[in-house]
């Protein structure tokens, strides 16, 4: 999700930044796959353990970044 927070649009990011970019992001084009995984990982997590601890302030804000994007895309297509 820190990925998710850093850039939502990015699809690839790794530790040294090359680019002329966000420090971290590698690639930057829309794909759902990269914001859809990690809240099914999320809840995959949550359904085996049980433990809420992950899912502090920082994550909530990544899930609200997904949602805003997915309902912003979605109008695009309007």
């Amino acid at each position: 999700m820190k990925c998710v927070l850093k850039d939502p649009y990015a699809n690839a990011f790794y530790k040294a930044d090359l680019k002329e970019m966000k420090p971290g992001v590698h690639e930057r084009k829309w794909e759902v796959d990269p914001l859809r995984h990690p809240l099914r990982l999320a809840q995959g997590y949550w359904k085996i353990t049980g433990d809420p601890s992950p899912f502090d302030e920082a994550w909530h804000a990544a899930v609200s970044r997904v949602l805003k994007i997915f309902r912003d895309q979605l109008d695009l297509l309007k």
